[in-house]
């Protein structure tokens, strides 16, 4: 078949996934900004007659990058602004827009079930969408040399190598995360998998009111006294105001405890606590603890504050790196506390050695008496 623009050369081609139909667009290059283009719009051909059957008007400094799985919405891309227009393929009226990155967009990519969206960016960031709503679900500070894959053919996985983190660049590995569930775009399975100074377990309080006070950060506040001194169980029960709440046990494997998920909902203005048991072996020093927070975040080791985070942010892993941590022969007890002022909620903490290898000899418990 021939494709014909006629006042314009052909600048993108897609198949549809069922083959049945090919639309093209005009190239970039023709368009001049503020003038009316020759021949904007994206045209559809039915492949087997080699006709165009009709067109769907688009802006002109839109093109085209992808179809949804079941063929019913296509993705647009703009460079300015740097923003991806969801379509429907039928009608040509817009589903949602994408809204975030601040450079050109390099990849567009839908889950195999079309839920969410997957872009990455020359901004070094990579974020993860929903695809009916546009609402970010996750955004990746990707390090300028690493490979963004996309989905994996299994499930919902995200593949990520062979670096992440751009204060990291150091370490290799490959990342992957799980997006396979309804509000559970933040499950965090491959980064240091095998390394047990990854924190994938923990006991979680929350939520707990931030009853803001004149003078005093939403840091500091102490909605339980003696927060530093926290020794839980799983199943204690402890009253803060009129509430009865429960040390809960999260051991879902992922490297991020996600307050939110632990409630059940988007909680705003909250504090959350999680206590993790570290034994290790021996008496061990120069270590660094890595933490990622959304929003604010404070770390006691052992009764001792080591670590504190004023800015309110999105989640990302291994943020930010504490030196000098030390390790007492037997058990450590880890209070992590987490203040969220807006939407997401999480935390993550990483023990490594000075080079970011793996901690011989440390296990993590949920046990106060260092037991299994």
């Amino acid at each position: 078949m021939n494709v014909n623009h006629h006042t314009a050369s052909v600048g993108t081609a897609l198949f549809t996934p069922d083959g049945r139909r090919l639309v093209t667009s005009g190239n970039d290059s023709d368009w001049v900004p503020n003038h009316e283009p020759a021949d904007a719009g994206v045209r559809v051909w039915d492949v087997a007659e080699g006709r165009e059957i009709r067109r769907i008007p688009i802006q002109p400094n839109y093109r085209m990058k992808t179809f949804s799985p079941d063929g019913k919405y296509l993705a647009l891309v703009s460079e300015r602004p740097a923003e991806v227009k969801v379509i429907d393929f039928e009608t040509g009226e817009e589903r949602c827009t994408l809204t975030g990155h601040k450079s050109v967009l390099t990849l567009v990519a839908y889950s195999p079930d079309g839920r969410r969206i997957l872009t990455t960016s020359a901004d070094k960031t990579a974020k993860l969408w929903d695809a009916e709503s546009g609402r970010e679900l996750l955004n990746f500070n990707v390090h300028s040399e690493a490979v963004v894959a996309g989905f994996l053919s299994q499930g919902h996985r995200i593949l990520i190598s062979p670096k992440y983190q751009k204060n990291l660049a150091k370490k290799p590995g490959t990342i992957i995360w799980d997006t396979a569930e309804p509000g559970e775009a933040d499950r965090f399975l491959g980064s240091h998998v095998n390394d047990p100074g990854a924190i994938r377990q923990w006991l979680a309080l929350a939520p707990l009111p931030l009853a803001r006070t004149p003078g005093v950060s939403d840091l500091d506040l102490e909605p339980v006294p003696h927060e530093a001194q926290l020794r839980p169980r799983k199943g204690e029960r402890i009253t803060v105001g009129q509430d009865e709440l429960v040390w809960q046990a999260v051991k879902d494997g992922s490297y991020k405890i996600n307050f939110n998920k632990l409630v059940g909902a988007v909680t705003e203005d909250s504090i959350g606590y999680a206590v993790a048991y570290v034994h290790s072996e021996f008496h061990r020093t120069g270590l660094v603890l890595h933490v990622g927070s959304d929003d604010l975040a404070k770390l006691y080791l052992n009764g001792k504050e080591v670590y504190r985070n004023l800015e309110g942010r999105a989640w990302s892993e291994d943020v930010d790196a504490v030196q000098g941590i030390e390790l007492q022969a037997g058990l450590n007890v880890l209070v992590f506390k987490v203040v969220n002022h807006t939407q997401g909620w999480a935390g993550s903490v990483w023990i490594s050695d000075a080079n970011e290898r793996p901690v011989p000899g440390i296990r993590v418990t949920l046990n106060p008496d260092g037991k299994e």
